[in-house]
């Protein structure tokens, strides 16, 4: 079935919404070193390996919900450092920004630093979900 089955889990399924509840892929037990939170999967169907991020899965199994848990927290970015490369002290407005990003990127399993609304250009969490505008701009 698979190139890499010493990667492979069949416990490890999911569902995404573009290919319907019934196409089930495959989390591969590896890291894609691609960007921050990405996972390497499977469609076993094409035997074709794939990178996903948490917000394109639509379901999974309870052992792929709790891989991809221990996955994000394994790929959770480090506090931010200033320049004599010291924490900034908790009540900072960057470690706010990050404490707020790390729990998003639990949900989104996203990461990219200049992130943007795509309707204003005003500066975004780094783990928002791409594609995603601004609080001021879905109210209006």
């Amino acid at each position: 079935m698979s190139a890499m089955p010493e990667l492979f889990d069949e416990k490890l399924w999911f569902t995404m919404s573009h290919s319907g509840p019934e196409k089930k892929y495959f989390l591969c037990v590896t890291n894609p070193h691609t960007f921050i939170g990405r996972m390497y999967a499977l469609d076993a169907d094409l035997d074709q390996g794939f990178c996903v991020s948490k917000h394109e899965i639509a379901g999974c199994s309870a052992e792929a919900e709790y891989f991809i848990k221990g996955f994000l927290s394994g790929n959770e970015p480090e506090p931010p450092r200033d320049d004599n490369d010291e924490n900034y002290p908790d009540d900072s407005s960057e470690m706010r920004k990050w404490e707020q990003s790390r729990i998003l990127f639990k949900k989104t399993g996203v990461w990219k630093d200049g992130r943007v609304c795509e309707k204003c250009g005003q500066e975004m969490l780094p783990a928002c979900e791409p594609g995603v505008i601004c609080h001021n701009c879905s109210e209006n």
